[in-house]
């Protein structure tokens, strides 16, 4: 049953009822950004996601969380590589390799404080998804049980990472691009006075 007006669903459990917010905070990858880089394996996790949030499957969607991370990294070191290269399982190996070539490494030189921090934090996103879905996801003998808000936490940070890099990858391959095409006119103008 909804209330809809004040955005409020009653949930019924055998004599017992709660009320459940329709309202939530909840992070998107953006239709734009599934046009720059998309896979169906990839739609398929964001799907999952969500379908696992709302029917309370909350190690399932964390599981699917740490799942979509992995295949947009695999995506890009795919399309900057010619390849991908073999997975053991290890996020943070994965990640070590992409962020390099991405420019995500926060150790590199001249990156302001501001940027090094948010890359870092990026980093421990990253790392946190894997290790919950290490002990709290349907993916291995979990130590906890997860509540609503961890899942949504791992959802949402995965959401946000996803969104982020990918529009990063954009960025920089049209930057590229741009480079290239300016050389381009740049010889072609050089031919044209010589």
């Amino acid at each position: 049953m909804y209330l809809e007006l004040d955005a409020i669903k009653i949930i019924r459990n055998g004599n017992k009822f709660s009320l459940d917010g329709l309202l939530s905070s909840k992070v998107i990858v953006k239709e734009k950004h599934l046009e720059i880089i998309s896979t169906e394996f990839l739609k398929e996790q964001i799907d999952k996601c969500e379908k696992k949030l709302s029917e309370k499957d909350f190690d399932g969607a964390i599981t699917n969380a740490r799942a979509l991370v992995e295949e947009v990294l695999l995506e890009i070191e795919e399309r900057l590589t010619g390849q991908r290269e073999k997975n053991g399982g290890d996020i943070s190996a994965l990640y070590n390799r992409i962020k390099k070539l991405i420019n995500f490494d926060p150790g590199q030189d001249g990156l302001n404080d501001s940027l090094r921090q948010i890359l870092s934090g990026l980093n421990s996103i990253v790392l946190g998804i894997g290790r919950l879905r290490t002990k709290a996801s349907d993916s291995h003998a979990r130590e906890y049980k997860p509540n609503e808000h961890h899942a949504r936490l791992a959802v949402n940070s995965a959401m946000t990472f996803t969104s982020f890099i990918i529009e990063s990858y954009s960025y920089q391959q049209n930057k590229k691009n741009k480079a290239v095409f300016e050389k381009i006119v740049a010889i072609q103008l050089t031919k044209q006075i010589t």
